[in-house]
């Protein structure tokens, strides 16, 4: 369960100066709650894990670093991994081999290492293979 506090009453826990309170806010130490009224709110279980150390990740031991994602994903949950459709397999599909080298040539001209072959692009990899067309005349 989380217990929003204040970023005075969370300095005063830690025998802090707030503006050193709110630079580990900004630096991502402690997770800031979703604003609600005219206060902002930090976690204080998360605060309380920082008591007696420095406002520094590297301070926390495995077992507290665990404790300190599992509150901050409460609050702002990461996907795991989402599998998003990849726009090189749909194209790649269509497009004859003989296509998809002249493409890879194009595109290594300017990446080198990279290529339009599903099997060749590395996953979750934002690539887009660039088509070249030139009228004829």
């Amino acid at each position: 369960m989380i217990t929003p506090i204040k970023y005075e009453e969370a300095s005063n826990l830690l025998g802090v100066a707030s503006g050193s309170l709110r630079h580990a806010v900004r630096r991502g130490v402690l997770t800031q709650l979703p604003r609600e009224g005219v206060y902002q709110h930090v976690i204080k279980e998360q605060v309380e894990l920082f008591r007696g150390k420095w406002l520094s990740l590297s301070s926390l031991d495995a077992k507290e670093r665990a404790i300190w994602q599992a509150l901050h994903d409460e609050v702002y949950p990461s996907p795991a991994n989402p599998v998003l459709p990849s726009p090189v397999s749909t194209l790649a599909n269509q497009l004859s081999p003989a296509t998809l080298d002249a493409i890879a040539r194009i595109n290594g001209a300017f990446h080198p290492g990279t290529s339009t072959r599903e099997s060749e692009v590395p996953q979750g990899s934002n690539f887009i293979p660039v088509l070249v067309l030139v009228p004829l005349t």
